[in-house]
């Protein structure tokens, strides 16, 4: 009998072993279009349970809460996994910038606001012809003025003089700010309270 149980035990953990190297050869030759299909499916499952959320937060009770909150924190992951992961294994690709903005906005959910600049950075850095180049650019001025404490005004100056430097920048914009360098001295949710 001790021969028996040790040749099955023996057995199931070169089967374990041999499921464990599949899995991570899989992971390693995932293809674009499987972290396309899995970032797709976790955003949707996201967006999902997020408005179930705010739809029935009166109705859920206490555990069910918990639960939906417990899955939107596990989804989140994955998608962040995700994403992370693309980038990684096809940064010269076109959707490699999106991916880093969808990082961004769940870095921003999370309260991780130095990761979320660290994804703002990365695009400005490496894809100077991303079509919301100015968008970001803006995102970073408004990220590091509302939540990097302590404020870092040489960089949020810094930050609004590129922004004035760009072409065929509206008239508004350019006096927006202007105004934001020269109250420097308030944070933006000062200012943002007084209008």
């Amino acid at each position: 009998y001790i021969l028996i149980a040790f040749f099955i035990f023996s057995c199931g953990d070169e089967n374990k072993s041999s499921k464990k190297q599949a899995s991570s050869k899989s992971a390693v030759e995932k293809s674009r279009d499987d972290f396309v299909a899995q970032i797709e499916e976790f955003s949707d499952s996201l967006f999902k349970m997020t408005m179930k959320l705010y739809d029935q937060n009166n109705g859920l009770d206490k555990n069910a809460k918990i639960a939906l909150e417990t899955k939107i924190i596990v989804v989140k992951q994955q998608l962040v996994n995700e994403n992370i992961g693309f980038v990684n294994r096809f940064p010269k690709d076109t959707l490699a910038p999106y991916c880093l903005l969808d990082l961004h906005s769940i870095y921003n959910q999370m309260n991780a606001y130095e990761k979320s600049l660290a994804c703002l950075d990365s695009i400005l850095t490496n894809y100077p012809d991303f079509v919301y180049y100015s968008d970001v650019l803006e995102e970073k001025a408004g990220t590091l003025d509302l939540f990097i404490k302590p404020r870092d005004t040489a960089l949020i100056r810094e930050t609004y003089e590129k922004l004035l430097s760009l072409p065929d920048l509206p008239a508004q914009k350019i006096e927006d700010y202007n105004n934001r360098i020269s109250n420097l001295d308030k944070d933006l949710s000062e200012i943002l309270s007084l209008n």
